[in-house]
């Protein structure tokens, strides 16, 4: 029976420090698994963030730009032409002065 009992008894512990082996193992992998997982997933979600920021920053950055540069050239423009237009009327207006003393 000492012998019965003694297979028995190491049989129980083979099997129990198997199971316990088994269940840390497991343990250890999942955790390692979630670790990566959870590392991979925040990392994608940052880069997609990353470049949704930044393409709408680029956007509206673009957007300001083009309407700050377009309101400059109108305004420069207006400007110019309005100064043309002025300068021709002065000088038709002079022609206009200088036949009339001529002519006197």
């Amino acid at each position: 029976m000492t012998i019965t009992t003694t297979i028995i008894t190491i049989t129980i512990t083979t099997a129990t420090t198997t199971a316990i082996t088994t269940a840390i193992t497991t343990a250890i992998i999942t955790a390692i698994i979630t670790v990566i997982t959870t590392a991979i997933t925040t990392a994608i979600i940052t880069a997609i963030i990353t470049v949704i920021t930044t393409a709408i920053t680029t956007a509206i950055i673009t957007v300001i730009t083009t309407a700050i540069t377009t309101a400059i050239i109108t305004a420069i423009t207006a400007a110019i032409t309005t100064t043309i237009t002025t300068l021709a009327w002065h000088s038709r207006e002079l022609k206009e002065y200088y036949i009339l003393l001529d002519g006197a």
